[in-house]
């Protein structure tokens, strides 16, 4: 789901850059237009490595406006390749930053997905660490026995938990209902 949601838009924002007419460039910013372009290609076409190369040989020019090109760039790559934490990383320290009118624009968009993509793939991490915690070990003889309890204790204290949840879900609507009431 997490996938859809990212490449959706990074591909259409991508192709936009790709397709885009090229008029004739008024500012500083204008002509660097054909770098955008060309990353935009190269991704466009799935060609992340070679992206990536050229997104680090620009990281290392003399000129802002190029390094800041290939950091948009650069995180797009890693957005694309499912390395959340690089991306948010480098959308991070550019926040507010970009002068790009497109990169202004889409570089929070970016920044958003990449920061819930990491909590998610955080909140994943420790639910399987806590779920491989939790695990009986199991020992000869009655090892199944104890299996069965261990998940029917389990069982229970999951259906205490969705209940003291359900309980403040209707406090928090009743709360919601009267603030509503009184404003």
């Amino acid at each position: 789901m997490l996938q859809f949601r990212l490449y959706t838009p990074l591909a259409f924002m991508a192709l936009f850059w790709a397709c885009s007419s090229t008029p004739k460039p008024t500012s500083i910013e204008d002509s660097k237009s054909p770098l955008d372009r060309s990353l935009a290609r190269l991704i466009a076409k799935g060609k992340f490595d070679a992206a990536q190369k050229m997104a680090d040989s620009l990281m290392i020019s003399k000129n802002g406006a190029d390094r800041e090109i290939a950091a948009y760039w650069k995180s797009v790559c890693w957005l694309y390749r499912d390395e959340y934490d690089s991306a948010l990383t480098l959308l991070e320290a550019y926040h507010g930053h970009w002068t790009g009118g497109l990169r202004r624009v889409h570089s929070d968009a970016f920044l958003r997905v990449a920061r819930e993509a990491s909590q998610s793939r955080l909140a994943v991490l420790h639910l399987k660490e806590d779920q491989s915690q939790a695990q009986p070990k199991v020992t000869t003889g009655n090892g199944s026995q104890e299996r069965v309890d261990f998940l029917q204790k389990e069982n229970g204290d999951l259906r205490a938990e969705i209940s003291r949840l359900e309980s403040q879900r209707l406090k928090y609507q009743k709360l919601i209902k009267d603030l509503e009431t009184i404003h």
